[in-house]
């Protein structure tokens, strides 16, 4: 998933590799502001390297930020001297501030 800071006429969803080659580009097409979703067949894609993904977009000519979401399982709920931590299954330690929601 990822959210759009505004109005977008064009969006596309990028497919990387770890190093940063762009070996897809999924076409989304004009969007609203706010969270969307996509899905990918990863299955199409080579298995020896992991994918990370990118979304771009723009509004015409003006480029239109956009952040990338991530699911992941909380395993554990920690604090320390940067404050709370959560342990993730997928991804390990990161700072609370750093989470976007829990659900």
């Amino acid at each position: 998933a990822f959210d759009l800071a505004g109005k977008a006429s064009d969006v596309q969803v990028q497919v990387l590799t770890a190093g940063g080659r762009v070996i897809d580009t999924l076409s989304m097409g004009a969007l609203e502001a706010g969270q969307h979703s996509f899905q990918v067949d990863a299955s199409a894609y080579p298995s020896d390297t992991p994918l990370r993904f990118q979304a771009v977009a723009s509004n015409g000519t003006t480029a239109v930020t956009s952040t990338l979401l991530m699911q992941d399982k909380v395993m554990a709920v920690g604090s320390g001297a940067d404050g709370l931590t959560l342990t993730l299954q997928g991804s390990g330690v990161k700072s609370y501030s750093s989470v976007r929601s829990v659900l």
